[in-house]
């Protein structure tokens, strides 16, 4: 018999994170009410989805197989990490963290690694989980067959940051931050199948790949750095799978539909141009001796400064959604990486006269002008 222990949305504490527990199965429940149905036609193919679906099979990789765990890497200095951390970070200049001692910058540095990673491998369960719905809700076959491979493609993904977090890191599984993890329950509670695409491939995803890109470029560990090229390459596929579906079917919606559709959708964008992993991370901040809502106020004081900035020279990007340019974004340009997904969504015909003042109150710029 499997030791279960169901938690409650907040009850993911210290408890679990730090401590021995003898529980085989940790779990949080949330209600789900999705309609699948049957599809009895097997000849309807669409040849972009089918070209993608064929491409996911011949680019399947094994965790196992195709990554060396037994790779050397660098060690931590006092500044900087060899897993993703750049010499200039956002703690670089945090007077508690620049009164550690040397031993005690090269934990935090690790800490925050095992932290950011951790919220990776919660943000691929919860892929995980909104694929393996669609594999019954989408409304065409070779469509739902694609959907099986992003599935497994997440499960290996899942697979990946487990066994990184456990056999290179070496570190603590940290819990999944609630902002995000709301997020993506409540597309997976959406009753919508096109809004588990919108939310799940056009926001987080494109989020999370941007994240995996500034890791990658940033990271000295050879493994670490071939593990990323991989979930990449298959994160590029998902992206493109949620664009060339909903472009076609978002024409077949009314104009009622689609305002719905664009004021979930910029709900969705403005959380997350509000947000980051380490505006969570108390639990984190508390065990080095840090002031938690300090530490966030200097992160967001340090964020704010970069996105001033980002607003001023705004004018000049570019805004084809076809050319995501994400090897240019690092973690702390949200803002950057936002309005990119703003450009991708006005594609689809949802920027709307329903959500433009939301998205231009957040990112305080004229959207319908540079979208022009």
């Amino acid at each position: 018999m499997y030791k279960v222990i169901k938690l409650n949305k907040d009850a993911y504490s210290s408890e679990l994170v730090e401590k021995e527990h003898s529980f085989d199965v940790i779990a949080e429940e949330f209600p789900l009410e999705v309609t699948g149905q049957w599809n009895w036609d097997y000849s309807h193919i669409n040849d972009k989805i089918n070209y993608i679906y064929q491409l996911g099979k011949e680019q399947a990789w094994d965790v196992e197989k195709d990554i060396d765990w037994n790779s050397e890497t660098t060690a931590y200095n006092e500044s900087s990490s060899p897993f993703g951390i750049p010499a200039v970070h956002r703690f670089s200049q945090f007077k508690p963290f620049q009164k550690l001692t040397t031993v005690k910058r090269k934990q935090f540095l690790h800490d925050i690694d095992g932290f950011v990673v951790s919220q990776l491998l919660h943000g691929e369960q919860g892929a995980f989980l909104v694929a393996s719905q669609l594999c019954s809700t989408l409304p065409t076959l070779n469509s739902r067959l694609y959907a099986s491979s992003q599935t497994f493609d997440e499960a290996r993904h899942v697979e990946a940051f487990t066994k990184y977090l456990s056999v290179r890191h070496k570190g603590t599984i940290w819990p999944f931050n609630n902002d995000f993890k709301e997020l993506i329950t409540r597309t997976l509670q959406d009753k919508r199948w096109d809004m588990k695409f919108v939310c799940m491939q056009g926001i987080i995803e494109y989020y999370a790949t941007s994240v995996f890109v500034s890791l990658r470029n940033n990271t000295k560990d050879t493994m670490f750095k071939d593990m990323l090229k991989l979930i990449i390459r298959d994160e590029t596929r998902h992206v493109a799978f949620g664009r060339n579906f909903l472009i076609d079917y978002y024409k077949t919606l009314s104009d009622e539909e689609l305002d719905g559709r664009a004021v979930f959708m910029a709900e969705c964008l403005i959380q997350l141009l509000n947000d980051d992993y380490l505006y969570h991370a108390h639990l984190l901040y508390e065990k080095h001796g840090f002031d938690p809502e300090e530490t966030i106020a200097f992160i967001k004081e340090t964020d704010n400064a970069i996105m001033k900035k980002k607003r001023k020279e705004f004018l000049g990007i570019d805004f084809d959604p076809k050319d995501d340019n994400l090897e240019n974004f690092q973690m702390t340009d949200r803002f950057t990486l936002m309005v990119k997904s703003v450009a991708m969504f006005n594609d689809f015909k949802l920027i709307r006269p329903s959500n433009i003042p939301m998205l231009e109150e957040a990112f305080k710029l004229n959207i319908s002008e540079i979208l022009q």
